[in-house]
């Protein structure tokens, strides 16, 4: 069945070219790592920019060792992002930082990967 998108939290930096977030974000299909800006002082957030994704859902996505994950663990390898998360902003330029598996293979081997924005 299909599920619609969740974001979950992430974490916020602000600076002059406005305030953004830096979130997962899980589907029935893919795991993402998405930037969102506002740029009227939080009032409302617009996708910026999706940094990278992963082909497995939320059946394989768990935000927290003690967040529920949809699935059976026991049946299916699940991705714990842990708290490798982060978000800076200068005035021209805008890092974040985050955690997915180096391959598709959502129990492989973690990489920390930083993406540098240029808004």
């Amino acid at each position: 069945s299909h599920h619609p998108p969740r974001p979950h939290a992430g974490l916020v930096a602000t600076g002059p070219t406005g305030i953004w977030v830096v979130s997962y974000r899980a589907d029935s299909g893919t795991v993402s790592v998405r930037v969102h800006r506002s740029v009227d002082g939080g009032h409302s957030y617009s996708e910026y920019r999706t940094l990278a994704s992963r082909p497995f859902g939320l059946d394989r996505f768990c935000p927290a060792p003690s967040a529920p994950c949809r699935g059976t663990l026991a049946k299916t390898a699940a991705f714990f992002p842990g708290d490798y998360v982060g978000i800076a902003a200068a005035p021209n330029r805008v890092v974040a930082a985050f955690a997915l598996p180096e391959t598709d293979d959502p129990s492989g081997r973690s990489t920390i990967f930083a993406t540098i924005i240029r808004p």
